[in-house]
């Protein structure tokens, strides 16, 4: 397998299809294999010619042995209109298409079945290091070969063969130009390469005979000279290149005035993928390349003007599970709107791939956080964080989230959407101002929810704690919460203590089990812990057996936060 991806800094792509003017705003996604391996080719004659030209030619022909397939990013079609300079003071009209690649997008290429030995992947990894644009000179790009070992992607475009083939509901159909594989060029242009010959030929004799009858002479007895047959070949070796690597260098200005309506050596692919999302609002500046929200917040009401039945701090973890339910029932039914045969939830929601396997990084999900923000004993907010950012598709879900229903038949709650951003766009003790304690800066820390280890901690056959070379207890709560923060990228604290709960519920009372899904979990209950590090740092901070549901959920103390 082979897979590189590419990013495009300028949040741009720019890109006009064979066979179509600048000024039709047609964009061709995905970009066509075509232009991918010229690309390759311009960056080894104008960057990278100290490299082995040979190596070149058979990365290149082992590249064009099967159309690649696409992970394609969210992208939303665009234009400007201007007028650009010619020369003496003209100008012309441009209608500049492009594509709008949502917040840094990555875009996969993958050749599932080539192999590539040791030399080729190095010179591929050269190349791609000096493909500084694709399509336009605009459309500025960074590309890199992924590890030979990376896990296959799921993809969201694919080729067809079949040139009669119909896309799938909801999905459309992009033709785009393919490499011959070298086999068939050689093929093609033996047998092109004959009938053309023969074809000019003909032309050529019937000239000739003409011009004879002309000048009165039997025309019968005209015929082609030596120097006739070279001078034709001659003309169809350059219109015909000898080699398939030689025909992805013809410039498109040289085939067209040959008159090809497709270059040589191509052919046409079908790519079934996603309809291009156009935009339902005008760019007004179209460099702007918005930010994935990485955290959303919601407040909780009671759907009763009785009683107030919002739930208790203690069932935090029930309460996660339940808005994590909700939205992956959301998410799913807008799979389904998109055409999805195979209805998936996001994995944001849900942590699994789209083959339900869990993601590699056991973090890199949403966490469901009950808050408490006035300490009041109820859960008045719900916060909803992700490092990775959350996508559109994911917001949809979220904007969707009206109501949740309680366990024990306790009435139901509102769920009213506040805002979504950065952590420290809600970060602060201001709560009247929208503030989200949770999300503040500080240096101290102390749990709101009990932290539940997830490892019993170690002993040795006497029943002793069993200590690491520098005289830790190995797998204790203080060493847990150290290796959770260090996998979240904070620092080490300079002080861990055990911490009493600061309101009226006791550790005990909080639910520490979940009521669906497993997760490593050892048998002990709930600590409270109060943390400082030497620094002032960043929340939400959420450790342990049941973190993505709201247990483990540090508070900053009030007087120790730094951006009040």
């Amino acid at each position: 397998m082979v897979l590189i991806e590419l990013t495009f800094p300028g949040g741009r792509y720019h890109a006009t299809p064979w066979g179509r003017h600048v000024n039709e705003g047609a964009i061709e996604w995905p970009p066509s294999p075509w232009r991918l391996l010229r690309a390759l080719i311009a960056v080894y004659w104008r960057k990278r010619r100290d490299m082995d030209l040979g190596i070149v030619r058979t990365l290149v022909e082992s590249l064009a042995s099967e159309p690649p397939q696409y992970v394609l990013p969210d992208a939303v079609a665009a234009h400007t209109r201007h007028y650009m300079p010619l020369f003496k003071e003209k100008t012309t009209k441009v209608f500049d298409a492009f594509l709008h690649i949502e917040d840094r997008g990555v875009l996969q290429v993958c050749w599932p079945h080539t192999k590539l030995d040791d030399a080729k992947r190095q010179a591929l990894d050269c190349l791609l290091t000096g493909v500084g644009y694709l399509g336009r000179a605009e459309s500025w790009v960074e590309a890199r070969l992924l590890p030979h070992d990376a896990p296959l992607p799921q993809f969201n475009a694919w080729f067809s063969d079949d040139p009669a083939a119909e896309p799938p509901d909801g999905f459309e159909c992009e033709r785009v130009l393919c490499p011959m594989t070298r086999d068939d060029y050689r093929a093609w242009r033996e047998t092109a390469h004959a009938e053309e010959k023969t074809r000019k030929e003909l032309e050529r004799l019937e000239a000739k005979r003409k011009a004879a009858e002309k000048k009165a002479k039997d025309p019968a007895k005209e015929k082609l000279s030596q120097a006739d047959i070279d001078k034709i070949v001659q003309a169809l070796d350059a219109l015909f290149p000898e080699t398939l690597f030689d025909a992805l260098h013809a410039d498109t200005g040289t085939l067209q005035a040959q008159g090809w309506s497709a270059a040589a050596g191509s052919r046409r692919v079908a790519y079934f993928r996603l309809p291009i999302e156009r935009p339902r609002t005008v760019f007004r500046t179209a460099h702007r390349v918005e930010r994935k929200p990485t955290v959303v917040r919601f407040a909780l009401a009671p759907d009763t003007v009785s009683a107030d039945t919002r739930p208790r701090v203690e069932d935090t973890l029930y309460l996660g599970e339940q808005v994590r339910r909700a939205l992956m029932s959301r998410s799913r039914k807008i799979a389904e709107e998109c055409g999805d045969s195979r209805p998936q939830c996001a994995p944001a929601f849900s942590g699994k791939d789209t083959e339900g396997n869990p993601l590699d990084d056991d973090h890199a999900h949403a966490f469901y956080l009950p808050c408490d923000d006035d300490h009041d004993g109820r859960i008045d907010h719900i916060l909803l964080f992700t490092r990775e950012g959350f996508t559109r598709d994911d917001m949809r879900a979220m904007s969707g989230l009206k109501a949740l229903w309680q366990y024990g038949a306790r009435p139901g709650l509102l769920v009213v959407h506040l805002g979504e951003g950065k952590p420290e766009d809600f970060g602060g003790v201001k709560l009247r101002d929208g503030q989200s304690p949770y999300l503040a800066e500080s240096r101290v820390w102390r749990s709101a929810t009990p932290f539940v280890p997830t490892r019993h901690p170690k002993r040795n056959k006497r029943g002793e704690p069993k200590l690491d070379a520098e005289g830790n207890w190995i797998d204790s709560p203080e060493m847990q919460i150290c290796v959770e923060l260090e996998r979240r990228g904070l620092p080490k604290p300079v002080l861990i203590e055990v911490h009493a709960p600061g309101g009226p519920t006791a550790w005990r009372h909080f639910a520490t089990r979940r009521k669906n899904g497993g997760g490593a979990r050892s048998q002990s209950g709930g600590i409270g812990f109060h943390i400082e590090f030497a620094e002032p740092v960043r929340g939400p901070i959420a450790l342990g057996y049941g973190c993505h549901f709201g247990l483990g959920l540090f508070t900053p103390e009030p007087d120790r936060i730094s951006n009040i």
